[in-house]
Protein backbone atom coordinates (compact mmCIF):
# COMPACT_ATOMS: atom_id res chain seq x y z
CA UNK A 1 0.00 0.00 0.00
CA UNK A 2 1.36 3.40 -0.97
CA UNK A 3 2.09 5.81 1.88
CA UNK A 4 0.33 9.14 1.44
CA UNK A 5 0.28 12.37 3.39
CA UNK A 6 -2.64 14.76 3.09
CA UNK A 7 -2.86 18.02 5.05
CA UNK A 8 -5.83 19.40 3.10
CA UNK A 9 -8.04 21.68 5.18
CA UNK A 10 -5.29 22.36 7.71
CA UNK A 11 -3.10 25.39 8.33
CA UNK A 12 0.62 24.87 8.89
CA UNK A 13 2.73 27.63 10.43
CA UNK A 14 6.44 27.68 9.57
CA UNK A 15 8.61 30.29 11.25
CA UNK A 16 11.56 31.43 9.18
CA UNK A 17 9.81 30.10 6.09
CA UNK A 18 11.08 32.63 3.59
CA UNK A 19 14.41 31.01 2.80
CA UNK A 20 16.63 27.97 3.24
CA UNK A 21 15.33 25.00 5.20
CA UNK A 22 12.18 26.91 6.16
CA UNK A 23 11.22 27.58 2.55
CA UNK A 24 11.81 23.94 1.64
CA UNK A 25 9.48 22.94 4.50
CA UNK A 26 6.85 25.40 3.27
CA UNK A 27 6.96 23.89 -0.21
CA UNK A 28 6.83 20.28 0.98
CA UNK A 29 3.90 20.98 3.31
CA UNK A 30 2.10 22.75 0.48
CA UNK A 31 2.75 19.78 -1.82
CA UNK A 32 0.97 17.67 0.81
CA UNK A 33 -2.04 19.98 0.66
CA UNK A 34 -1.48 22.23 3.69
CA UNK A 35 -2.52 25.85 3.72
CA UNK A 36 0.52 27.84 4.76
CA UNK A 37 1.34 30.67 7.12
CA UNK A 38 5.03 31.50 7.27
CA UNK A 39 7.11 34.17 8.93
CA UNK A 40 10.08 36.13 7.70
CA UNK A 41 12.42 38.68 9.23
CA UNK A 42 15.58 39.53 7.29
CA UNK A 43 14.16 39.02 3.80
CA UNK A 44 13.03 42.32 2.22
CA UNK A 45 9.23 42.65 1.83
CA UNK A 46 9.60 43.06 -1.94
CA UNK A 47 11.26 39.66 -2.14
CA UNK A 48 8.56 38.14 0.06
CA UNK A 49 5.91 39.55 -2.28
CA UNK A 50 7.65 37.93 -5.25
CA UNK A 51 7.99 34.69 -3.30
CA UNK A 52 4.28 34.70 -2.44
CA UNK A 53 3.37 35.15 -6.09
CA UNK A 54 5.62 32.22 -6.99
CA UNK A 55 4.23 29.95 -4.26
CA UNK A 56 0.63 30.77 -5.11
CA UNK A 57 1.34 30.06 -8.75
CA UNK A 58 2.94 26.72 -7.90
CA UNK A 59 0.19 25.76 -5.44
CA UNK A 60 -3.01 27.36 -6.75
CA UNK A 61 -5.26 25.22 -4.53
CA UNK A 62 -3.49 26.26 -1.32
CA UNK A 63 -4.03 29.35 0.78
CA UNK A 64 -0.64 30.93 1.54
CA UNK A 65 0.15 33.99 3.65
CA UNK A 66 3.34 35.58 5.00
CA UNK A 67 3.79 37.44 8.27
CA UNK A 68 6.71 39.57 9.49
CA UNK A 69 8.42 38.55 12.71
CA UNK A 70 10.90 40.92 14.31
CA UNK A 71 13.64 39.12 16.25
CA UNK A 72 11.37 36.30 17.45
CA UNK A 73 12.54 36.60 21.04
CA UNK A 74 9.47 37.85 22.93
CA UNK A 75 6.10 36.33 23.71
CA UNK A 76 4.29 39.46 22.51
CA UNK A 77 5.55 38.81 18.98
CA UNK A 78 4.00 35.34 18.95
CA UNK A 79 0.75 36.51 20.51
CA UNK A 80 0.49 39.08 17.71
CA UNK A 81 1.49 36.51 15.07
CA UNK A 82 -1.15 33.98 16.09
CA UNK A 83 -3.81 36.69 16.19
CA UNK A 84 -2.76 37.88 12.72
CA UNK A 85 -3.02 34.35 11.33
CA UNK A 86 -6.50 33.93 12.77
CA UNK A 87 -7.62 37.27 11.32
CA UNK A 88 -5.87 37.00 7.94
CA UNK A 89 -8.22 37.26 4.94
CA UNK A 90 -5.67 35.23 2.97
CA UNK A 91 -6.37 32.27 5.28
CA UNK A 92 -10.11 32.73 5.69
CA UNK A 93 -11.80 29.34 5.42
CA UNK A 94 -8.42 27.59 5.27
CA UNK A 95 -9.07 25.43 8.34
CA UNK A 96 -7.57 25.34 11.81
CA UNK A 97 -3.96 25.89 12.74
CA UNK A 98 -2.99 22.25 13.29
CA UNK A 99 0.71 22.15 12.43
CA UNK A 100 3.55 24.28 13.77
CA UNK A 101 7.15 24.11 12.62
CA UNK A 102 9.41 26.28 14.78
CA UNK A 103 12.23 26.68 12.30
CA UNK A 104 13.45 30.27 12.71
CA UNK A 105 16.94 30.48 14.11
CA UNK A 106 20.33 32.07 13.73
CA UNK A 107 23.97 31.20 14.28
CA UNK A 108 26.91 33.08 15.72
CA UNK A 109 30.52 32.15 15.00
CA UNK A 110 32.53 34.04 17.58
CA UNK A 111 34.99 33.21 20.33
CA UNK A 112 32.92 33.06 23.49
CA UNK A 113 35.10 35.52 25.39
CA UNK A 114 34.19 38.06 22.71
CA UNK A 115 30.42 37.44 22.99
CA UNK A 116 28.52 40.39 24.39
CA UNK A 117 25.44 40.04 26.57
CA UNK A 118 23.44 41.09 23.52
CA UNK A 119 25.01 38.33 21.44
CA UNK A 120 24.08 35.64 23.95
CA UNK A 121 20.61 37.03 24.60
CA UNK A 122 19.94 37.29 20.87
CA UNK A 123 20.95 33.68 20.18
CA UNK A 124 18.90 32.29 23.05
CA UNK A 125 16.06 34.71 22.33
CA UNK A 126 15.36 33.35 18.86
CA UNK A 127 16.70 29.79 19.05
CA UNK A 128 15.42 28.81 22.50
CA UNK A 129 12.88 31.26 23.90
CA UNK A 130 11.19 31.72 20.51
CA UNK A 131 9.97 28.11 20.22
CA UNK A 132 9.08 28.10 23.92
CA UNK A 133 6.89 31.18 23.61
CA UNK A 134 5.35 30.01 20.33
CA UNK A 135 4.31 26.64 21.77
CA UNK A 136 2.97 28.19 24.95
CA UNK A 137 0.88 30.82 23.18
CA UNK A 138 -0.43 28.40 20.56
CA UNK A 139 -1.60 25.91 23.17
CA UNK A 140 -3.08 28.64 25.35
CA UNK A 141 -5.07 29.71 22.30
CA UNK A 142 -6.25 26.17 21.64
CA UNK A 143 -7.16 25.68 25.30
CA UNK A 144 -9.28 28.81 25.10
CA UNK A 145 -11.32 27.58 22.15
CA UNK A 146 -14.90 26.43 22.26
CA UNK A 147 -16.74 25.07 19.24
CA UNK A 148 -17.93 21.67 18.15
CA UNK A 149 -20.78 22.01 20.63
CA UNK A 150 -18.28 22.14 23.50
CA UNK A 151 -17.53 24.80 26.07
CA UNK A 152 -14.38 26.90 26.22
CA UNK A 153 -11.58 24.90 27.80
CA UNK A 154 -12.66 21.52 26.49
CA UNK A 155 -9.29 20.97 24.84
CA UNK A 156 -7.66 20.73 28.28
CA UNK A 157 -9.34 17.38 28.66
CA UNK A 158 -7.57 14.15 27.82
CA UNK A 159 -7.21 13.95 24.05
CA UNK A 160 -8.38 17.52 23.55
CA UNK A 161 -5.39 18.41 21.35
CA UNK A 162 -5.58 15.29 19.23
CA UNK A 163 -4.51 16.19 15.69
CA UNK A 164 -2.32 19.11 16.77
CA UNK A 165 1.36 18.56 16.05
CA UNK A 166 4.59 20.55 16.14
CA UNK A 167 8.21 20.09 15.14
CA UNK A 168 11.07 22.18 16.50
CA UNK A 169 14.04 22.51 14.18
CA UNK A 170 17.10 22.21 16.40
CA UNK A 171 20.60 21.09 15.32
CA UNK A 172 23.15 18.36 15.74
CA UNK A 173 25.08 21.19 17.41
CA UNK A 174 22.90 20.53 20.44
CA UNK A 175 24.59 17.12 20.73
CA UNK A 176 28.22 17.80 19.81
CA UNK A 177 30.51 20.83 19.76
CA UNK A 178 30.81 21.54 16.06
CA UNK A 179 34.16 22.79 14.80
CA UNK A 180 36.34 24.45 13.59
CA UNK A 181 33.88 27.34 14.05
CA UNK A 182 33.55 28.76 17.56
CA UNK A 183 29.86 28.78 18.50
CA UNK A 184 29.44 27.88 22.18
CA UNK A 185 26.36 30.08 22.61
CA UNK A 186 24.67 28.62 19.53
CA UNK A 187 25.43 25.04 20.62
CA UNK A 188 24.00 25.74 24.06
CA UNK A 189 20.85 27.34 22.64
CA UNK A 190 20.16 24.26 20.51
CA UNK A 191 20.86 21.82 23.33
CA UNK A 192 18.42 23.79 25.47
CA UNK A 193 15.62 23.82 22.92
CA UNK A 194 16.04 20.09 22.30
CA UNK A 195 15.71 19.38 26.03
CA UNK A 196 12.71 21.72 26.23
CA UNK A 197 10.99 19.93 23.35
CA UNK A 198 11.36 16.53 24.99
CA UNK A 199 10.11 17.81 28.35
CA UNK A 200 7.12 19.64 26.93
CA UNK A 201 6.13 16.67 24.77
CA UNK A 202 5.65 14.63 27.92
CA UNK A 203 3.72 17.40 29.63
CA UNK A 204 1.16 17.80 26.83
CA UNK A 205 1.00 14.20 25.61
CA UNK A 206 -2.16 13.37 27.63
CA UNK A 207 -4.04 15.97 25.59
CA UNK A 208 -2.94 14.22 22.40
CA UNK A 209 -0.52 16.93 21.27
CA UNK A 210 2.55 15.54 19.48
CA UNK A 211 5.78 17.49 19.71
CA UNK A 212 9.10 16.35 18.26
CA UNK A 213 12.47 17.78 17.39
CA UNK A 214 14.62 17.44 14.29
CA UNK A 215 18.37 18.04 14.45
CA UNK A 216 19.96 18.52 11.04
CA UNK A 217 23.67 18.36 10.43
CA UNK A 218 25.26 20.57 7.80
CA UNK A 219 22.76 21.68 5.15
CA UNK A 220 23.58 23.28 1.79
CA UNK A 221 21.73 26.60 2.12
CA UNK A 222 22.59 30.04 0.82
CA UNK A 223 24.26 30.79 4.18
CA UNK A 224 26.99 28.26 3.31
CA UNK A 225 27.93 30.06 0.09
CA UNK A 226 30.00 32.66 1.95
CA UNK A 227 31.83 30.16 4.20
CA UNK A 228 35.54 29.42 3.74
CA UNK A 229 35.83 26.39 1.45
CA UNK A 230 38.38 24.77 3.78
CA UNK A 231 35.73 24.68 6.50
CA UNK A 232 33.18 23.22 4.09
CA UNK A 233 35.63 20.50 3.06
CA UNK A 234 36.33 19.66 6.69
CA UNK A 235 32.61 19.47 7.52
CA UNK A 236 32.02 17.04 4.67
CA UNK A 237 35.05 14.96 5.65
CA UNK A 238 33.63 14.61 9.15
CA UNK A 239 30.23 13.57 7.76
CA UNK A 240 30.26 9.84 6.92
CA UNK A 241 28.00 10.35 3.88
CA UNK A 242 30.65 12.86 2.72
CA UNK A 243 28.23 15.58 1.70
CA UNK A 244 25.77 18.09 3.06
CA UNK A 245 22.04 17.57 3.21
CA UNK A 246 19.78 19.46 0.85
CA UNK A 247 17.05 21.58 2.45
CA UNK A 248 14.53 19.30 0.76
CA UNK A 249 15.89 16.25 2.57
CA UNK A 250 15.30 17.93 5.92
CA UNK A 251 11.89 19.16 4.78
CA UNK A 252 10.72 15.67 3.79
CA UNK A 253 11.58 14.43 7.26
CA UNK A 254 9.61 17.28 8.85
CA UNK A 255 6.55 16.56 6.71
CA UNK A 256 6.53 12.91 7.71
CA UNK A 257 6.96 13.82 11.37
CA UNK A 258 3.89 16.05 11.12
CA UNK A 259 1.83 13.44 9.31
CA UNK A 260 -0.59 10.75 10.40
CA UNK A 261 2.12 8.21 9.57
CA UNK A 262 3.98 9.11 12.78
CA UNK A 263 1.11 9.24 15.26
CA UNK A 264 2.90 7.30 18.03
CA UNK A 265 6.03 9.45 18.03
CA UNK A 266 6.34 12.31 20.50
CA UNK A 267 9.26 13.65 22.49
CA UNK A 268 11.75 12.34 19.94
CA UNK A 269 14.78 14.08 18.49
CA UNK A 270 15.45 12.92 14.94
CA UNK A 271 19.03 13.33 13.76
CA UNK A 272 19.30 14.07 10.04
CA UNK A 273 23.04 14.55 9.96
CA UNK A 274 24.52 12.16 7.41
CA UNK A 275 26.03 10.17 10.26
CA UNK A 276 27.95 13.10 11.78
CA UNK A 277 27.24 11.98 15.35
CA UNK A 278 28.22 8.34 14.79
CA UNK A 279 31.89 8.89 15.64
Amino acid sequence: MAISVDFSGQIALVTGGGRGIGLAIVKKLAEAGANIAFTYSSTPPSEISTLLDSLRSSFPSNRIAAFPLLDGSSSTQYIALLAAIKASPDLEGAGELDIIVANAGKSLWKNFEDNTDEDVEGIFGLNTFGPMYLMREAVKGWFGEGGEGKEVGWRKEKGGLEGKVAVVVSSVSGHVAMSPQKQAAYNASKAAVTAFTKSLAGEWAPQGFRLNCISPGYVATDMIASVDQDWVNEWMTRTPLNRMATPEEVARSVVMMCSNQFTFMTGSDVLVDGGYKIF
